[in-house]
């Protein structure tokens, strides 16, 4: 939780001193609920957790499903945004996966992606 917080006071000062631009609010809505809600209802809600039913393999602690659903996570992004795109979101997906592999709540990896997007405007504006 600090860790979140301190996210959000850095993001506050830097758009408090104009060095973030942010997009229209449009994609801010896009960006920070509609996506990460449908992404993760549909990949860990769906995917995943049909795929976990079905196979119970894990790889060091990361469950055959969630690279499965990794894997198909990335591949939209390359179709969608290009392949360095598709490369760079397969680590947080893993992520979002053990989060759900361990809770079983959609929500806390739907968090986690508002916060991944979050990072990724942030550093893309530095």
């Amino acid at each position: 939780m600090f860790f979140i917080f301190c996210g959000f006071f850095w993001t506050g000062l830097r758009l408090a001193d104009g060095r973030i631009e942010l997009p229209s609010y449009y994609m801010l809505f896009v960006l920070f609920i509609l996506a990460p809600v449908a992404e993760e209802f549909f990949f860990r809600g769906t995917v995943q957790h049909c795929l976990k039913k079905n196979m119970q393999a894990e790889f060091f602690g990361v469950s055959a499903a969630n690279v499965i659903t990794s894997v198909l996570f990335s591949a939209v992004h390359v179709y969608g945004w290009g392949s360095s795109h598709g490369f760079l979101v397969f680590a947080p997906s893993l992520a979002m996966g053990i989060l759900y592999d361990r809770t079983q709540r959609v929500s806390f990896a739907i968090l986690l992606h508002s916060i991944y997007n979050l990072n990724a405007i942030v550093v893309r504006s530095l």
